[in-house]
């Protein structure tokens, strides 16, 4: 798991939830099955830019903004709560690849 599969999972659903849509509905929408939307939600999935692509064309924004969206996404333990995702295993892959990022941007 990356901290992009988690600031994808809170940026789909944050943005899923403004619409007032059923995981179903956005499923219908971006043309991918249920599951699929799910786990995306759940930062169990790797999207593919094309999925990216469609889940932005759901949401009816152009895919080049929903990708800077999804890059200025912050995450930080209050917001990996909130999304529902504060399990040991996300607060730990946060912490571990934070920790990598900050000792590598030291470096540089």
């Amino acid at each position: 798991m990356y901290i992009i599969n988690i600031q994808l999972a809170i940026l789909v659903r944050e943005m899923r939830k403004e619409r007032g849509w059923t995981q179903e509905e956005l499923a219908n929408k971006s043309k991918c099955h249920r599951t699929y939307i799910c786990m995306v939600e759940r930062a169990r999935k790797n999207a593919t830019l094309g999925m990216i692509y469609k889940i932005a064309s759901a949401f009816e924004i152009d895919s080049n903004f929903f990708l800077r969206k999804l890059a200025s996404t912050k995450i930080n333990i209050v917001t990996l709560r909130q999304a529902g995702l504060s399990s040991p295993e996300y607060i730990n892959t946060y912490r571990n690849q934070w920790d990598d990022y900050s000792r590598y941007s030291r470096i540089y």
